[in-house]
């Protein structure tokens, strides 16, 4: 499963697609953790990045499909409001423009109250846009880039650490 986003990043979509049909009978298997239920639907999300690089918007939509029929599991995993846009993406790759569109009226309105500074909602309301002035969308960011979204720099210095007490003085023997 892990060589899956790597292959993606390589370019080559059909070899993540194939790493990934070993995890497909344990898709909807929830370990679950004390620390919540996070993570459990990542190769699913990753296998419809996938579709999706290899332009095959059918199987992208039913793999996101698949993340939002199963709330339960993403429960507050990040990959379920990210779902939707990717669902959203992979719906105007397969020619289904009015689905894509209610897609995105439904990510913006779950992200309705985000920070302005965030660049997806932004991103999303562009591709909506485009969508309904029928214009030529160009194509979404390279599909893993959206799987952690970067924070933006920091102006401040960095920090810095105090050395250690062993490093500034010699040890002296007892």
């Amino acid at each position: 499963i892990l060589l899956a986003p790597l292959a993606l990043n390589r370019g080559e979509p059909s070899n993540a697609i194939e790493l990934l049909q070993i995890a497909a009978p344990y898709d909807l298997a929830v370990p679950g953790s004390w620390s919540g239920f996070f993570g459990n639907l990542y190769p699913v999300y990753v296998r419809g990045t996938a579709y999706l690089a290899a332009h095959q918007g059918t199987e992208a939509a039913a793999e996101f499909q698949k993340i939002l029929d199963h709330r339960g599991i993403v429960a507050m995993d990040p990959i379920g409001a990210l779902a939707r846009l990717q669902l959203a993406r992979a719906l105007t790759m397969a020619g289904r423009t009015d689905k894509a569109k209610a897609s995105y009226l439904d990510l913006l309105s779950l992200w309705k109250d985000a920070d302005p500074d965030l660049a997806l909602p932004e991103q999303a309301k562009t591709e909506l846009e485009a969508l309904r002035g029928r214009a030529r969308l160009a194509p979404p960011p390279r599909a893993l880039a959206i799987l952690v979204p970067r924070p933006a720099p920091s102006r401040a210095p960095p920090r810095r650490l105090p050395r250690p007490p062993f490093a500034s003085a010699a040890r002296q023997p007892p």
